[in-house]
C-alpha cells in the first residue's frame, strides 16, 4: 500500500467514525428537546462536528506521517513530486464526490418537499457530505490499485 492509499484509509475510518459519533450525538440531543428546537439542535450539532471532523482529519494525517515515516524510514512524498497520474486519480474521484454530495443535496430537498422534518433534511445532508468523502476515499484507493479506466 502507498502512502496515497493508506491516506484514503484513514479518510474513511476518520468519516465514518465522526458521522456515527454524530448520529449518537444527536440522538440523545433531540430526544430531551421539544419540537420546535429540533432544527436548531441538529444544525448546532452539525456546525460542531464539522470543527470536530476538520480536527480528528488532521490528527489522522499526523499519526499516519508518523507511523509512515517510522514504518517505511522515509518520510511523506513530497507534494512536487505527485505525477499526472495522482492528480488524474485525486481529480476524478473527488468529481465522483461532489456528484454524491449533490445528489445528497437533491434528495434533502425532496425529502422537505414531501413534508419530511427539516432535522431530517440536515441529517441527509451531513450524511451525503460524508458519504461523498467516503466515496472519493474508496475511488482513490481502487484507482491506485486498478489504474484509471
Amino acid at each position: 500500500m502507498n502512502y496515497h492509499e493508506k491516506s484514503s484509509v484513514a479518510g474513511i475510518l476518520t468519516s465514518v467514525f465522526v458521522y456515527l459519533f454524530f448520529l449518537k450525538n444527536l440522538q440523545g440531543r433531540l430526544a430531551d428537546l421539544d419540537a420546535a428546537l429540533h432544527l436548531q439542535a441538529a444544525a448546532k450539532t452539525v456546525l460542531i462536528f464539522i470543527g470536530i471532523s476538520i480536527v480528528v482529519r488532521i490528527i489522522a494525517e499526523i499519526l499516519l506521517n508518523i507511523l509512515y515515516a517510522i514504518v517505511t524510514g522515509e518520510g511523506k512524498p513530497d507534494p512536487s513530486t505527485e505525477d499526472e497520474m495522482d492528480k488524474l486519480i485525486s481529480l476524478k474521484s473527488e468529481r465522483i464526490a461532489y456528484v454524491v454530495a449533490s445528489l445528497g443535496f437533491l434528495l434533502s430537498l425532496v425529502l422537505l418537499v414531501m413534508n419530511y422534518s427539516p432535522v431530517l433534511m440536515v441529517i441527509v445532508i451531513y450524511g451525503f457530505l460524508n458519504l461523498a468523502e467516503v466515496v472519493s476515499c474508496v475511488l482513490k484507493i481502487v484507482f491506485y490499485r486498478r489504474g484509471l479506466v
